[in-house]
């Protein structure tokens, strides 16, 4: 009889089961913030390309900037989400990202969060995306502290065994 060697096999996920829904849960929220706010600052950049210069003097730059951090954010948090990447390996990253939205978050919450109510609806959609800038950077901040190696116990046993 032959028997089959198990040396092959892969080891189960770091933190079992929940961690990795919890993971998963956190990178798709991740990407639906980041969806978002792209699609509320590119209306932003479209505007000012068309003509209609109802915006904020410094909307155009900051929106082109929002838009880029969405989609790096997007393409970070599907790779990450792939299965068998060990996201901790790629823990300056997160906190890169971290940063990036903090930054976009503090450049349109100083234009907008006072109310500045002479732009009407463009305004008011302003206001949401600084809202949900903030909510990506906490989300990012989220999976960067979770992925800190001296807070992730899984990273000694794969450094170990590698």
């Amino acid at each position: 009889m032959v028997t089959k060697s198990t040396a092959h096999r892969r080891a189960p996920p770091p933190g079992g089961t929940i961690v990795t829904t919890l993971r998963l849960v956190l990178r798709g929220l991740q990407v639906f913030v980041a969806l978002v706010v792209m699609g509320l600052y590119a209306h932003s950049v479209r505007q000012r390309q068309q003509g209609q210069f109802a915006t904020h003097p410094s909307a155009y730059s900051a929106a082109a900037y929002g838009v880029a951090v969405s989609v790096l954010s997007i393409a970070v948090a599907a790779a990450w989400s792939v299965p068998g990447v060990r996201s901790w390996r790629f823990f300056a990253v997160d906190t890169v990202l971290v940063v990036l939205w903090l930054a976009l978050f503090g450049t349109f919450a100083r234009d907008w969060v006072n109310g500045n109510d002479g732009y009407g609806a463009e305004g008011n959609r302003m206001r949401v995306a600084v809202w949900f800038d903030l909510a990506g950077a906490l989300l990012w901040f989220a999976t960067a502290a979770g992925s800190y190696p001296p807070f992730n116990p899984n990273t000694c046993e794969e450094e170990s065994t590698s």
